[in-house]
């Protein structure tokens, strides 16, 4: 025998291969060789996805290869756009087999490249569908219908697996293994790369092309004719016609394939109930045609850029504890109190986006042969839909946890995609039932009802404390399930504040209040306590109680009656008389105070009068002392030229004014005479004067009284007045 042995081409031969097939490519598009063009690219995609080729050996990594299907993909579109317009429907089948072949690796196949390839099915199978109502070539439909699913399940692959990869980066899930090379091909590597990227992420172009792929299937479709399948490795599709008569009440049910959701990875749990159901309303209230295109498609792994609703559910994870605040507490019935938490450490959880359980599933109706899509059915009817779910994926769905303080748990209801809001979201869906299958959530499923169709999928939604899916009930601060606070708060309101409604059973709340309105003897914030004019007063005062606000620190006393006071002696609130006060003074004291403190008064006052004349006397001695020394001190030297003896006196003129007092006797004296100054305190009068005196008291008074003969000295005061006579006034 002759061996024949196939050399494998090193990295640079490999490299110099696809450099001069796509300098080829490059020169059949300049040629507007179109269908030569697709052979090429075709070809060279074979090459790429060919995995016995040294790639990585030779350093031609994932990378390099995204690269080059981008540009393929790129090839592809322009052919179908600029040369092969307008496309025939053999040409179809060539465009979509290219393509097919170019994302077949969808761990290669960037977002620009998908957007693309989405863009081409969408653009063939368009033409596709218009060269079919044109009645053109019916017999390749078969075909082309094929290529178009062939082409679709790598491309949605693709699409699926770049969400997957954006979730995870987006959810922070990515770890240092995710290098800034990843992220670049992720994200793009130009903005308009990133603007294309949009309509995958939105999944707009998925839902189209699916919708695309199943008017191929039933565009030739008669009257019973029988529905089409596609079982592709990443969806299951069931496309047909139904006349109007046989859609009220009739169910389509579309089953998973084992296999493929295997290798797809999805997540949906394998069982006898893994198949989706839809079930149309009787009678049927919706736009009245002759028949109706019916279309159900499972997706083993979701295309849609988001893997959470917008609903928020319980995280065991984040578990922590909440508890009320401290709040003031009766401890009797005399107004003590104590500082309580009233509950304390409550167990709670946190919360997160509830996360996706089941397959993304299409549910469609349209007008056979149209566009128009039936969604909101009129008059309150509703379809009625069954998917499958894993609640294995939510430990807080499988294991029941609950939220102690909430009250809230997790369970499982129908979501749709909002493309609008470009959310997962419960709008028009009602719960009715649902299945946690056995112990580990096998065959589990959930049953709802919809106003519309779309896209829907089994998530993880809240649960409120009746364990309704999408309930508005939730425990109050008191741990009441759907509670207003009233089984903890007083009439206020105020939950876990220590007071309560039912006002110590004293009391009520009244209509119009926030107090309660006590029973006579009690009274507080809440009744709480007990007051009486007999039992706190001793029956001669009422009660009374000041607090601030609602609090139950309270002061009571008594308003005591007139001649009683309020006392807190011995521990306990009454009223005690106030005594009359009497006292017996001592006699001793009485006499003190009633006989000898007057009389010593009186004495006093006396002494005190004696002393105040006297001494007023006295000074008035003094001041004429001092008057006289100074006239006789005046008049003397005024005097001492004058002769006495010829001097005339008139005596009509003098007058006695004073018979001189025995105190003038101690006058200064020049010889028998005296010189004085009087004055008249009384008038004001003034006048001087000369007194002569007699030498002798027994001498005859004929005696010249001028010239008295001299005495001595020592005989000074036997001398007596004589004669006053007025010498000048």
């Amino acid at each position: 025998p002759t061996w024949i042995e196939m050399l494998v081409p090193d990295g640079a031969v490999l490299q110099a291969l696809l450099a001069k097939r796509s300098a080829e490519l490059s020169n059949l598009l300049l040629n507007n060789d179109g269908p030569a063009l697709l052979t090429q690219a075709a070809s060279l995609a074979g090459m790429l996805n060919d995995i016995t080729l040294p790639w990585a050996e030779n350093g031609l990594d994932k990378r390099y290869k995204t690269g080059v299907r981008t540009s393929l993909m790129q090839f592809i579109e322009a052919a179908m756009t600029e040369l092969l317009t307008p496309i025939t429907l053999g040409t179809v089948s060539q465009v979509l087999s290219a393509a097919a072949a170019t994302v077949e690796v969808p761990e290669e196949v960037d977002a620009i490249t998908t957007e693309r390839g989405m863009a081409v099915l969408l653009a063939a199978g368009g033409a596709t569908l218009r060269r079919l109502q044109e009645g053109e070539d019916v017999a390749r439909l078969d075909g082309i219908s094929d290529s178009y699913q062939r082409a679709m399940s790598p491309i949605l692959k693709a699409v699926s697996y770049n969400a997957a990869s954006r979730r995870a980066l987006a959810a922070g899930i990515v770890g240092m293994q995710a290098t800034s090379r990843a992220m670049e091909e992720l994200r793009g590597e130009d903005a308009a790369g990133r603007r294309a990227l949009s309509a995958v992420d939105r999944g707009e172009n998925v839902v189209a092309n699916m919708e695309l792929s199943s008017s191929l299937d039933v565009s030739s479709h008669v009257a019973g004719q029988a529905a089409v399948t596609h079982d592709v490795t990443d969806y299951i599709q069931t496309s047909q016609r139904v006349e109007a008569a046989a859609l009220p009440n009739s169910t389509y049910t579309i089953t998973a394939n084992r296999n493929n959701l295997l290798a797809s990875g999805s997540p949906v749990m394998l069982g006898p109930n893994n198949y989706v159901t839809i079930t149309f309303p009787s009678p049927w209230t919706g736009p009245a045609h002759a028949a109706f295109e019916v279309q159900t498609a499972m997706l083993y792994s979701n295309p849609l850029p988001a893997s959470e609703t917008a609903l928020r559910c319980i995280d065991e994870s984040g578990l922590t504890s909440w508890s009320s605040e401290p709040a003031l507490v009766p401890t009797d019935n005399k107004g003590g109190f104590e500082e309580r938490v009233l509950r304390a450490k409550v167990p709670a959880l946190t919360f997160r986006k509830c996360a996706m359980l089941g397959s993304a599933t299409l549910l469609n109706l349209r007008a056979f042969g149209g566009d128009a899509i039936v969604s909101d059915l009129p008059g309150g009817a509703a379809y009625k839909i069954r998917l499958p779910f894993n609640p294995s994926l939510q430990n807080e769905v499988l294991a029941d946890v609950f939220d102690d303080f909430t009250g809230l748990s997790s369970l499982v209801s129908c979501v749709y995609w909002d493309a609008g809001k470009q959310t997962w979201s419960t709008d028009g869906i009602a719960f009715v039932d649902a299945y946690y299958g056995d112990a580990t959530g096998q065959d589990a499923w959930v049953e709802c009802i919809s106003s519309h169709l779309s896209l829907f999928a089994a998530s993880e939604v809240p649960a409120d404390c009746n364990l309704r899916p999408m309930g508005p009930l939730k425990n109050d601060e008191c741990g009441v399930c759907g509670g207003k606070n009233e089984t903890c708060s007083g009439c206020d309101g105020h939950a876990n504040s220590g007071r309560s409604r039912g006002c110590s059973g004293h009391g009520a709340c009244p209509t119009d209040g926030d107090k309660c309105a006590c029973e006579d003897g009690y009274m507080g914030v809440m009744c709480q306590i007990t007051c009486s004019r007999a039992t706190n007063c001793s029956g001669h005062g009422d009660c009374w109680a000041r607090y601030e606000g609602y609090s139950v620190n309270t002061t009571v006393g008594c308003a005591c009656d007139e001649g009683w006071q309020m006392s807190r002696l011995g521990g306990s609130l009454h009223c005690e008389e106030i005594g009359k006060y009497s006292y017996i003074m001592p006699d001793w004291l009485f006499f003190l105070l009633v006989v000898a403190l007057p009389l010593l008064l009186v004495l006093c006052c006396c002494a005190l009068f004696v002393y105040y004349t006297v001494y007023k006397q006295i000074v008035q001695i003094k001041e004429i002392n001092n008057e006289s020394a100074a006239f006789a001190k005046t008049y003397a030297l005024a005097n001492t030229e004058i002769d006495v003896e010829a001097m005339e006196v008139n005596a009509d003129l003098c007058m006695p004014i004073m018979a001189l007092p025995a105190y003038l006797d101690s006058r200064p004296q020049q010889d028998n005479v005296d010189h004085i100054r009087i004055e008249d305190r009384h008038t004001g009068l003034k006048a001087s004067a000369v007194v002569l005196y007699d030498a002798d008291p027994d001498t005859d008074s004929d005696a010249d009284p001028l010239y008295p003969p001299p005495i001595a000295d020592h005989e000074a005061p036997q001398r007596r007045a004589h004669q006053l006579v007025i010498a000048d006034a």
